[in-house]
């Protein structure tokens, strides 16, 4: 008879903590490719957009239309509403997600309970942001509507 515990098996995968670094860092890498594709697409002015724009729409039947009028402009805003959330949302730390998962809370939940309620504020700002946007322009409406 044995006087000695068993051995515990061993595990053949990379730690949890070593698989959340490299999905941080894979979608770090994607998250920057995009994040700088749409600051270069918020970079063209709309007057560039304004021709082609009118013509697609026409050919789908949304000109003159608040359809179209609102593609376009959640279509303009998303770039600097997401480009404004991603720096916003890169300010909390990941200490703070896995204290709620440590309390047993669901990655939904600790997602919600911390990182939403977190930031409230950037959200705030942003949807402000991207209202103030909307109402400077001028261009796109009337190039697009003509009988209002």
């Amino acid at each position: 008879m044995s006087t000695h515990a068993p051995e515990a098996p061993r595990r053949t995968g990379a730690s949890p903590k070593a698989s959340t670094r490299w999905w941080r860092f894979f979608l770090l890498a994607h998250f920057t490719a995009v994040s700088l594709l749409l600051f270069v697409i918020q970079a063209l002015p709309v007057v560039v957009f304004v021709v082609p724009l009118f013509i697609l729409f026409a050919d789908l039947g949304l000109a003159d239309s608040i359809a179209g009028l609102t593609i376009v402009y959640v279509a303009s805003t998303m770039s600097v509403a997401c480009w404004m959330m991603a720096s916003y949302m890169d300010s909390i730390p990941a200490s703070v997600k896995e204290a709620a998962w440590i309390d047993g809370c669901s990655v939904f939940g600790g997602f919600v309970k911390t990182v939403l309620r977190n930031s409230l504020p950037g959200v705030l700002s942003t949807a402000i942001f991207s209202f103030l946007l909307v109402w400077n322009d001028y261009l796109v409406p009337q190039q697009n509507t003509t009988d209002w």
